[in-house]
């Protein structure tokens, strides 16, 4: 935008005077050496290509000390004609002796990317900053919430003309070349962030809630150096101090001197943070800490931090790393029972899978007793058979070829075939009940998966079960051996009736 107004004119703008910005508007005018027709044809080109510029602006061009003519985007094209007009008849009036000038206002305004994230320009980063430098720590995070703390926005994106680039997980401050909204991806989380409000307005009081209602993480850059952002870097430094203490104190306030704070525990301890040590305080430790309070079982954490914390440290900023390895090993020790209760189910749910195992083999046991029950009792029934015939009329049965014919005999056949039938019919019973009991089976794993859903999280259940790996190896064993065991009967019933039919056809002819 600015290069765009300092490039309309045939002796462009070489510097900008009088430069202020805020987060809502920004300013600046500048002498022209001369203006010519050739001028207000630019001008034109300009406005027509900028008519629908996110931000309002108005670009005043004065021709004599206290003459000017004003354009804006909000005109319409007729009024902007007339005014270019206008505007022309006074540049031939000229005679090179007058105080020419022009000057740029522009009402910054917001605008929203399909994925709810805020687009918002930044024209001069130093004068930005030296506005931002004027303003108390309340006035900064009061301009700052009310002009991005939008509900249900997921991130800003700052665009300027920048160097380098900066970022938090909500603050995005990009260049305007490298700026592509598709490629932006904001990191900010709108129901972790609900929550932990909740949390800490139900472990502490912060009497500033209403007004800071933004997080930590807004502020937390993900790495600082020397750099054109080195301002906007301490002043975010301060607001993420600032916002760490009130969500890990009992009590705390902030008011026009700074940031004052009471935190309970084994010991107390109070103090308070004016704005510039806010700003130069590294609280990289609290910080940890305050990921890992939040991240789960919050009210043990917070309540064993409190503890801990002013036994290594006189204030809350000034915690070091022994703080946070205290921290963690409190809070592994209060966890002894919940880790034995899990230990013992564990152990459980083990047991469980070894029955499970025990089971799937007593099943396909029972067909395969089933089989050999019947295959024993049809061939002790026919060599019984064959050797009561011999042993009572042995004279009759002289050669191989008597003994065939016996065996072909219609009687031998049909008690042969009866018997079939009869452990057939007892084969098919074990079967259905091998269906039966491989449907209990899966029925007893799925209760069995039910009854810890409710102490052991889904993740962990998956994990000691093998995600189901161990059950479905013992379920196609159990559906393996009774097609195994089924195939095997039908080979034994098919060899014996080929067996019989070929030995009654032989009966026959002789």
């Amino acid at each position: 935008m600015l290069d765009s107004v300092r490039s309309i004119w045939q002796n462009p703008i070489d510097t900008w005077e009088d430069i202020k910005e805020s987060l809502t508007y920004f300013s600046a005018s500048s002498k022209l050496d001369s203006l010519v027709e050739s001028d207000v044809d630019s001008l034109s080109i300009f406005l027509n290509s900028y008519r629908h510029y996110q931000d309002k602006f108005t670009l005043k061009i004065f021709y004599e000390y206290d003459e000017s003519i004003e354009f804006s985007n909000n005109t319409t094209p007729e009024k902007i004609d007339e005014k270019l007009e206008s505007l022309r008849y006074e540049v031939r009036k000229l005679d090179n002796f007058e105080e020419l000038s022009v000057s740029l206002s522009i009402s910054k305004r917001l605008s929203e990317s399909k994925d709810k994230i805020l687009l918002d320009n930044i024209y001069s980063l130093d004068a930005l900053s030296s506005y931002l430098e004027s303003l108390s720590l309340t006035e900064l995070q009061s301009a700052i919430s009310k002009r991005y703390g939008v509900d249900g926005a997921k991130g800003v994106a700052l665009i300027g003309d920048y160097k380098t680039s900066l970022h938090t997980d909500y603050f995005h401050f990009i260049s305007k070349d490298e700026f592509q909204i598709e490629h932006l991806e904001s990191h900010f989380n709108k129901v972790r962030s609900e929550e932990i409000h909740r949390l800490r307005d139900s472990l502490g009081h912060f009497a500033n809630a209403s007004e800071w209602f933004l997080l930590p993480d807004h502020f937390k850059l993900t790495a600082t150096q020397e750099n054109e952002f080195t301002s906007i870097q301490l002043l975010f430094n301060a607001l993420h101090n600032a916002y760490l203490i009130s969500f890990l104190s009992n009590f705390s306030i902030v008011n026009s001197e700074g940031v004052h704070y009471r935190l309970k525990g084994l010991k107390e301890i109070s103090g308070s943070y004016d704005f510039e040590s806010l700003k130069h305080t590294d609280a990289s430790e609290l910080w940890e800490l305050y990921l890992w309070i939040y991240e789960g079982n919050t009210v043990d954490k917070i309540g064993i931090s409190r503890n801990i914390i002013p036994l290594h440290a006189e204030d809350l900023l000034s915690i070091n790393s022994s703080a946070l390895a205290s921290a963690y090993s409190s809070f592994i020790l209060s966890q002894k029972d919940d880790v034995k209760s899990y230990i013992e189910t564990t152990k459980k749910i083990a047991e469980q899978i070894q029955v499970t195992s025990q089971k799937a083999s007593e099943v396909a046991e029972k067909i395969a007793n089933s089989i050999k029950t019947g295959v024993l009792g049809v061939t002790t029934f026919a060599i019984s058979t064959i050797l009561f015939r011999l042993f009572t009329k042995g004279s009759e049965l002289k050669s191989y070829s008597d003994l065939f014919s016996f065996i072909g005999s219609p009687l031998f056949v049909s008690m042969i075939i009866f018997a079939l039938a009869v452990f057939s019919c007892l084969f098919g019973l074990t079967w259905y009940e091998s269906k039966q009991d491989q449907a209990r089976f899966k029925e007893m794993y799925n209760q069995l998966k039910k009854t810890y859903e409710s102490v052991l999280t889904t993740d962990d259940l998956d994990n000691l079960l093998e995600n189901d790996i161990y059950f479905k190896k013992n379920y196609l064993f159990i559906t393996k051996r009774r097609n195994m065991y089924t195939w095997t009967w039908v080979a034994v019933v098919s060899a014996s009736t080929t067996i019989l039919l070929l030995a009654s056809c032989y009966a026959d002819k002789l």
